[in-house]
Formats: structure tokens, sequence, C-alpha cells
């Protein structure tokens, strides 16, 4: 992934994009930048910045690469954006792209709202990333993420699942020196 946007801000410097673009990005990209284990379909952006020249080179990139998308970077994310504060970590820094984390906060927000079954891992490793620890923290960060009337109990039940499961897989685990690591 990082090579491809590497492609597209050269295609936004050969185009004369005269300002950087910065964007926020959210989904399974960050968590494929973050651990090297995931791989993606696309790049949710979470912000706005998807210019007519993004989209060009977003494209032309995608010619280049047979099973790329053509809108392998897009702004249909922002559709489901969540009312946690944005805490950017640098995903990429080009000549005229600039790419950020909206966060891990952000990120596991809008993954527990969408409780979709793909995003269970990714829900999990971000929970032990966090600390988080108990149910009451994923609620508040669900309560904070989206107004009452959009929140669905599925989403909370799903959230419980997740940090059920972010912990129970590293419990009675067998330690090389042959006690339990909790």
């Amino acid at each position: 992934m990082l090579g491809y946007l590497s492609e597209v801000d050269e295609l936004l410097v050969k185009a004369g994009t005269p300002h950087p673009l910065h964007l926020y990005v959210a989904g399974g990209a960050v968590i494929a930048v973050k651990t090297g284990l995931r791989l993606t379909g696309d790049v949710d952006v979470v912000s706005e910045g998807m210019t007519p020249q993004l989209r060009a080179a977003v494209e032309e990139v995608s010619k280049r690469h047979r099973g790329l998308r053509s809108d392998w970077i897009n702004d249909g994310a922002k559709l489901k954006r969540v009312n946690v504060p944005l805490e950017p970590e640098r995903i990429f820094t080009g000549h005229r792209l600039i790419v950020d984390s909206a966060g891990d906060r952000y990120v596991l927000a809008m993954k527990l709202i969408s409780h979709r079954q793909v995003d269970e891992a990714d829900c999990e490793m971000l929970i032990r990333s966090l600390g988080i620890r108990s149910q009451a923290e994923l609620l508040d960060l669900i309560e904070q993420a989206v107004p009452a009337q959009h929140r669905s109990p599925t989403a909370a039940y799903f959230a419980a699942d997740r940090l059920d499961n972010a912990y129970r897989s590293r419990r009675g685990r067998r330690r090389s020196d042959g006690g339990l690591s909790l």
C-alpha cells in the first residue's frame, strides 16, 4: 500500500498539484500499516481532500496494478464518521500527499459501530493495544462515537464479545518457564 501511495504522490507532483493534500484514514488500511499482517482492498478516507486530481491519480495507479480497484482510495467512509477526536499518526509523507491515521480509538469506534464479522480480529487487537479492560470503557466509546438514535444494541453485544475475545486468547497460555501467562 505504501508503494501505491508513493505512485499517487509522484502523479500528483507531475500533475502540478500546488499544495500537499492531507488525508485522514481509518479502517483496514490503518491495521495493515500497523501490523503488516492484514490485507485490505481499499483506503478509507474520513476527511475532506479527495480532489479531482487525487481521484485521477488513484485511478491511474489502479490501471498499473492488476486487481487494484479504481477507487482503492475513497471517501465513502465519511458517511460513517464517528464523533471521536482524531489522534493522528503519520502513515505516509510524500511531496504532495500526506496520510495520517485517524487514530486507534477512532478506528475502533468505527469498527464497533459497523459490527462486521470481518472486523472482529481488528477490534480485538485495537482493544489490547489501547489497554481497554472493561465493557464500560467500550460502551463509553460507542456513546461518544454516535448519537443515541443511531446506536444499536448489536454494537454493544459485538463490543462485549470483542473485549472477551481480546484477552481470552492470552489467558491460559503456557509460558516458556512452565507457568501460565495471563
